[in-house]
């Protein structure tokens, strides 16, 4: 109902993250088949995981349980829309909770957010850093390259793919 979208639009802006998570949890049932829900309760989570390691723990559980809840509920969507930023953020902050050794699990989120990404420039950046981490160095210079030819953050980016070119990683 209106209301329902009025109230969900006023926890979304609350300032406080712990307060904004309680309030997401008690809307819960009268958002669970709409995606965005998801997405906004598990990046709220990811959020807190910031705070003291036995509360780390716990949000790490509940963004990444929100964020496959996102996934299972979006997938027959996520493939109508060419261009979806939500899901290719949720992608991933989604490889930020994974552990390590998910190498694997990683890749394909990443890959995941850049098939949703579109142009969106900010989260495109984010995907050629995600790839960094995992090692996948000439993805990231691959995204890197392209960035530099569409002049977003161009000088960070020139020089982030002339390391890896100096530092020999790349042909």
């Amino acid at each position: 109902t209106e209301n329902q979208i009025t109230q969900y639009n006023k926890v979304l802006m609350d300032g406080n993250l712990s307060r904004r998570l309680a309030r997401l949890e008690d809307l819960e049932e009268s958002f669970r088949a709409y995606p965005p829900f998801w997405y906004f309760k598990g990046h709220t989570a990811l959020m807190l995981t910031q705070g003291e390691p036995e509360e780390a723990t716990a949000m790490k559980a509940v963004a990444k349980a929100a964020f496959e809840e996102y996934f299972a509920i979006n997938r027959s969507g996520s493939e109508l829309l060419r261009t979806d930023p939500i899901y290719a953020s949720c992608a991933l902050e989604y490889v930020a909770l994974l552990d390590e050794d998910e190498v694997d699990k990683k890749n394909e989120y990443i890959h995941c957010a850049i098939q949703h990404v579109g142009s969106n420039f900010d989260i495109l950046q984010l995907c050629a850093m995600a790839y960094l981490d995992i090692g996948a160095v000439d993805l990231a210079a691959k995204i890197l390259r392209h960035l530099v030819c569409e002049g977003y953050n161009e000088e960070m980016n020139a020089q982030l793919l002339s390391a890896l070119y100096v530092e020999g990683y790349l042909n």
